[in-house]
């Protein structure tokens, strides 16, 4: 079973013993389990119900998270909010501080993210995935309007690179 995009799973098992086991070949480098939680997990699964568990990971010491949205900039004002329109299945290549290249792809939410080694990464869209005549949307006052862009990712924490585009005939 593959997770969503929250990352949770549902499966319709018989009542009983089950076991939940992470495939940890599926897993970035540079997160481990947090204390506590154990995988495989043996869970007890009760006839005509829901039964939940978790399996927690934390980022390693030296690493961090590039994430983003790609969308349609609707009220062209150069920065990701409400009244945008997200762009799902956009390719974006994500080159970490150690020259490691990774493709992610945005979900229905035009989110994407990769663990990385903390330091300067580089995030480019896929612009074969955009539609076509899909412009680059300007707001350097916002972050946003350059592709590729160049983060940092601090140890332990998040760079965010949000990246919106007009479309011909819009805005």
């Amino acid at each position: 079973v593959t997770t969503d995009a929250a990352g949770q799973i549902s499966q319709i098992v018989a009542p009983g013993a089950a076991t939940v086991n992470v495939d940890d070949a599926d897993l970035p480098s540079g997160i481990t389990i947090i204390g506590g939680d154990t995988d495989p997990a043996g869970i007890t699964v009760v006839a005509a119900s829901t039964t939940a568990g978790s399996t927690g990971y934390e980022l390693d010491a030296g690493y961090g998270l590039v994430e983003g949205t790609v969308y349609v900039d609707e009220d062209a004002l150069g920065a990701y909010n409400a009244g945008d329109t997200p762009l799902a299945n956009v390719d974006v290549v994500v080159t970490d501080s150690a020259g490691t290249t990774y493709t992610v792809t945005t979900d229905a939410n035009g989110y994407f993210q990769q663990v990385v080694p903390a330091g300067s990464t580089t995030v480019d869209i896929d612009d074969a995935d955009l539609p076509a005549g899909a412009t680059l949307t300007d707001d350097s006052l916002a972050g946003e309007g350059s592709d590729p862009t160049v983060v940092i990712v601090p140890d332990g924490g998040i760079a965010t690179d949000n990246t919106g585009y007009l479309l011909s005939g819009s805005n």
